[in-house]
């Protein structure tokens, strides 16, 4: 009995923090930052539109990075979690940054008459605009953030300072 139990791969109350209604919204720090973690990225994505489809609630989403017509920042039409799977397989980061105040924006314009379950798959960089895109997302339901551990984290180097010509002679020879 055990080991058909392990071959069948069940799943256990694997909902039992969500709530069973409403759409849910992924939103997804697809710039720069998230090239480094993209693949746990995706697998998280799989995940939570896995859980979406056991409990038949479509999916929405929204991609912090403008794309790359130039077009704006945007959240997705409802989609079955079939089609939303489809869609984040296809996903690639961007080789520019998120743009948090356009996600801001675009949750603005969500219909808000019903609440949603939001998981947020966050490139990890904290600054004013992710706390404020957290306060927008909060005004429209449960959020749960996903992001990588703090040692696996982006990094950005800095160019070293420009040193000018007078900088150079003003230093005493070794």
């Amino acid at each position: 009995t055990l080991l058909i139990l392990a071959v069948s791969h069940p799943v256990f109350d694997a909902d039992r923090h969500a709530p069973l209604r409403g759409p849910l919204l992924i939103v997804v720090d697809d710039g720069w930052g998230a090239a480094r973690g993209w693949q746990r990225h995706l697998t998280v994505m799989q995940t939570l539109i896995d859980r979406a489809d056991r409990t038949h609630r479509p999916v929405m989403l929204l991609l912090t990075a403008p794309p790359a017509d130039g077009g704006p920042v945007r959240v997705s039409s409802l989609m079955p979690a079939a089609q939303a799977r489809s869609v984040v397989q296809a996903m690639t980061p961007k080789p520019w940054p998120s743009d948090r105040a356009a996600a801001i924006k675009a949750v603005e314009s969500i219909n808000r008459s019903e609440t949603l379950r939001i998981a947020w798959v966050s490139d990890g960089l904290a600054d004013d605009s992710a706390h404020d895109l957290a306060r927008s997302l909060q005004t429209l339901g449960s959020v749960d953030g996903f992001a990588d551990a703090v040692g696996a984290l982006p990094r950005l180097l800095l160019p070293p300072p420009a040193v000018t010509d007078a900088a150079r002679c003003s230093r005493s020879p070794p």
